[in-house]
């Protein structure tokens, strides 16, 4: 139970953290610019709470699928390890994990870019791009978003059930 929990509270960050920038382009910025855009700090949050929140979610499935699994396989499991005490800290270290693997977006992702032409700006916000290597966000870590996100979760659930 405390599992779906976790998967629903991801599930709704992850909706807001993804339709909030169509919401804000689209209904309330008359020049249809994107919400990363207007700022550095908002650069770096979004697109965190945007990895973080999908990673977390499809964890959390997978927790689920894991968890019945070995509940069907092993009878102690639910007596032991399987007891709600302890979801919470295997939520938390899912959490942890997850977090300290995307921790790089809130430092590394995004700069500014100064004299922006294309904009007419004195100054304009490269979001998912590092001054050093443009494509930091696109491919590179796209690459290592959908191993974490769907191949290793999709496999563990494939197995469990």
């Amino acid at each position: 139970m405390r599992y779906l929990i976790a998967v629903a509270i991801a599930d709704l960050s992850s909706l807001y953290s993804w339709n909030l920038n169509l919401f804000y382009k689209h209904l309330i910025n008359p020049y249809q610019n994107d919400l990363e855009d207007s700022s550095i700090l908002l650069c770096r949050f979004i697109s965190f709470m945007a990895f973080v929140s999908l990673q977390l979610s499809s964890w959390y499935l997978t927790l689920v699928s894991l968890d019945r699994c070995l509940n069907i396989h092993f009878l102690f499991w639910h007596r032991k390890i399987g007891r709600a005490n302890y979801v919470i800290y295997i939520i938390l270290i899912v959490t942890i994990i997850i977090v300290l693997i995307n921790s790089h977006l809130l430092f590394l992702n995004g700069y500014q870019q100064s004299n922006c032409i294309p904009f007419e700006k004195r100054t304009c916000i490269i979001c998912y791009s590092h001054p050093n290597d443009p494509y930091y966000i696109f491919p590179k870590w796209e690459k290592i978003h959908v191993i974490i996100y769907n191949l290793i979760p999709f496999s563990i659930m494939l197995i469990s059930n």
